[in-house]
């Protein structure tokens, strides 16, 4: 049985209001693009490829991503994470982020498709120092939904820690198991997609995360709900019948906080 190991090491730096790519190693098939600019606040935008198609069984993959003082970054995928059949071994993904002072990091991956008999478990580390801001979302998919595939595969399991000023501030551990029976009241009902969306800022209060939570009320299209946590961040939790009300909950909810915290409308992002 063949080991892919793959790994993505990635350093940002902010000169003269601009960020850039100061460092950058990476092994196949893990590779970026050459950084974009979106609009004129300096912030890089940049794609993390894979040109393989998907994540197969015994996959290891590791993506250290640092950016350093005031840095600025935009940072999602080519397109959707496959994760094929796996008969004995499982995928696995790490990513670990630094985010150095008054540093930006919007991380919006394209979602996970997990197939049937799949198996897959990631773990997210953030380590935030003081000013700095975060967001990032996903969404995971039930399975290939087009094909009738729901909650097939084996596992999905994820586990994500954030770090402020070295103390730990967040811990979520998402394991979805189908064998547990995903559709009862507890977990999914009767929906099928998941999304989530998290915020880290020192200018997030009770009053702004009690205002995304009466926004979400309104949202009929998904079941959603927002929590403050530490003083310093929301994290907003979503179920849906398609990706696509997922999605517009999130980049209403993103474009909500990028513009109280930054000040900024949200980037207008194109990929097909």
């Amino acid at each position: 049985m063949i080991d892919q190991k793959s790994f993505l090491y990635l350093e940002l730096e902010c000169k003269d209001g601009k960020t850039y790519i100061k460092d950058c190693y990476a092994k196949s098939p893990l590779k970026i693009a050459k950084s974009l600019y979106l609009d004129d606040s300096g912030e890089a935008f940049i794609f993390i490829m894979n040109p393989s198609g998907g994540l197969l069984q015994n996959d290891n993959y590791d993506i250290k991503i640092n950016l350093s003082s005031k840095s600025e970054a935009f940072i999602t995928t080519q397109s959707a994470t496959k994760i094929y059949k796996m008969r004995e071994k499982e995928a696995y993904l790490k990513e670990s982020f630094h985010l150095g002072k008054n540093a930006l990091l919007e991380y919006f991956p394209d979602p996970y498709i997990p197939f049937a008999g799949s198996k897959f478990r990631t773990e997210t580390d953030i380590k935030i120092e003081k000013g700095a801001t975060l967001f990032m979302g996903e969404i995971i998919f039930p399975g290939r939904f087009e094909r009738g595939e729901t909650f097939l595969y084996d596992y999905f399991e994820r586990k994500t820690k954030i770090f402020y000023e070295n103390k730990l501030i967040f811990y979520d551990n998402v394991a979805l198991r189908p064998e547990n029976n995903l559709n009862n009241i507890c977990i999914f009902e009767k929906y099928s997609f998941y999304g989530q969306l998290i915020c880290t800022s020192e200018k997030i209060d009770r009053t702004l995360s009690d205002k995304i939570h009466f926004i979400l009320q309104n949202c009929n299209s998904v079941k959603a709900s927002s929590s403050l946590f530490h003083d310093i961040g929301i994290i907003v939790r979503m179920l849906g019948f398609n990706n696509l009300d997922i999605n517009e909950t999130i980049q209403k909810i993103w474009t909500i906080l990028r513009n109280t915290l930054l000040n900024r409308p949200a980037l207008k992002i194109r990929k097909y």
